[in-house]
């Protein structure tokens, strides 16, 4: 279930929501536009958005509402959050935000365009808040359906995805195997999943050679089968 703050300003994604066959519900949010819970590493964790139009965006930060009240409500009430920009803008030849207002007219904002995306990603970088930008209303509709049904059809560990292309944004993913680790790999029955776990129960190759098959059996998701296929490849001759 999405659950869409019932103000203006957020109560209008219900009905595209809807549209798309979401499960959507109107309700009141103390922080943030839309609200679900998803799958996290560790459980179920609650997952927040805040909507701003280009035009509230540059009110809000020029006010500090955005800074001194929204955004750390947002941090404090949710383990993962997003801000999602939405409406066209660009910079113009003096280096300010611009925005369309109809019939090719534009109007230009009281801060810079360095000055928002400086901003922005701060928030990213610092913060620990993504940053979505949309078009339109039923751009934003379609991208929190998205991101509704990443949190919500799978769990954590069965996004892997990733594992496929270079994501510098979890550097940690890439960190290279232990040797333990890459020997486990190669195993029967044991795999890269598995050598994982492998690796935080045996400190060497040594003793992953000359571990029993008791030893093995403690290592999360090996049973008796795995540890006497892996006891018998690695002492085997051949």
């Amino acid at each position: 279930m999405i659950y869409v703050d019932r103000r203006t300003g957020s109560a209008e994604l219900y009905t595209p929501l809807q549209a798309r066959r979401v499960p959507v519900e109107l309700t009141t949010l103390e922080f943030g536009d839309v609200a679900f819970v998803g799958h996290g590493p560790q459980g179920d964790i609650l997952v927040g958005v805040e909507r701003k139009r280009i035009t509230d965006l540059v009110q809000s930060m020029t006010s500090g509402r955005l800074s001194g009240h929204q955004l750390p409500g947002l941090v404090e009430a949710y383990a993962h959050r997003w801000i999602v920009v939405e409406g066209t803008y660009r910079e113009n030849k003096h280096g300010h935000l611009e925005y369309p207002i109809g019939r090719g007219r534009w109007e230009t904002a009281r801060l810079s365009y360095a000055a928002v995306e400086s901003y922005l990603l701060t928030l990213t970088m610092r913060a620990g808040v993504h940053v979505q930008r949309t078009y339109n209303l039923e751009d934003t509709a379609g991208w929190l359906d998205y991101l509704w049904r990443w949190w919500t059809k799978k769990e954590w560990a069965e996004h892997r995805s990733h594992l496929s292309s270079y994501d510098p944004a979890d550097p940690g993913i890439w960190s290279r195997p232990t040797l333990v680790h890459r020997v486990a790999a190669q195993l029967p029955g044991i795999g890269d999943e598995k050598a994982a776990a492998v690796a935080k129960h045996f400190h060497s190759v040594a003793e992953l050679v000359a571990a029993s098959e008791a030893a093995w059996r403690q290592i999360p998701g090996v049973g008796k089968v795995i540890a006497q296929r892996a006891v018998a490849a690695l002492r085997s001759t051949k």
